[in-house]
């Protein structure tokens, strides 16, 4: 850099072009399709984590108008975002039909007071991600639990197998939980007529039989089949844990 050894004037040029303005106080809006969140709806975004956790992580459709949005929230902590609807995209629900809820909103004012057959229950997000509510009921004694609900008939059980033959598969739905007159819990993965294809209970919720060690022991033929609903051990695991605070509380 040239210093002057004289009195005189200096004349600097600077480009200034390329500098980003500070935009952290600047509002943005973006609207896109997403996996998950209210659709047609304005929701206010701070950060990339809170648009991952509203609107689900971008995939090969989502990805161009979610990448626009962090961009965005690199710069700045206010973004406006609208999820918006595609034809395809509708509400998981009870009764099986295609219906679209949008928002809490559009619930409220629409499906909340039983309009419509939606049946109980229905997902809150539109679109695949809804999919993966599972609600299961126990609605009476019998549902929870039923001692002798059948007798096996299958003379031939060796320890692994993973079919077992019953007089009557009538009652017994996938996911219920097996005893066939010993120690052992299995649960029921899948149903063939009167043959149930089984998992021991404590094995992964993904496993199937291939997966599967089968049965622990030969399990006698005519022996009583007890049945408990899918949810029975993680309903007593919660009774004893209320239980157990309630013993805490006293103390």
């Amino acid at each position: 850099m040239a210093f002057q050894v004289s009195p005189g004037v200096l004349v600097q040029e600077k480009d200034l072009t390329r500098i980003i303005p500070a935009v952290s106080t600047s509002i943005g809006a973006v609207a896109f399709q997403a996996t998950q969140g209210p659709l047609d709806e304005v929701v206010s975004i701070s950060s990339e984590q809170e648009l991952v956790s509203k609107f689900g992580k971008p995939n090969s459709t989502t990805f161009e108008g979610f990448f626009t949005a962090a961009n965005f929230l690199a710069y700045s902590n206010s973004l406006r975002v609208v999820r918006v609807q595609n034809s395809s995209v509708s509400n998981a629900t009870e009764s099986g039909s295609a219906f679209v809820i949008k928002n809490t909103t559009d619930y409220q004012d629409n499906y909340a007071d039983g309009s419509a057959s939606v049946g109980l229950w229905a997902a809150r997000t539109a679109g695949v991600f809804g999919n993966s509510l599972s609600i299961s009921t126990c609605p009476s004694a019998t549902v929870y639990e039923e001692a002798s609900k059948t007798t096996v008939n299958d003379a031939s059980t060796t320890v692994g197998d993973t079919v077992v033959t019953v007089s009557s598969a009538s009652g017994i739905s996938v996911g219920d939980i097996v005893n066939f007159g010993d120690e052992y819990e299995y649960r029921v993965v899948s149903i063939s007529t009167n043959d149930l294809n089984i998992v021991r209970k404590e094995e992964p919720q993904y496993f199937g039989t291939s997966d599967s060690s089968g049965l622990h022991a030969v399990i006698t033929n005519g022996a009583a089949v007890r049945r408990r609903w899918r949810n029975y051990w993680n309903k007593r695991r919660s009774l004893r844990s209320i239980w157990s605070s309630f013993k805490s509380f006293r103390r």
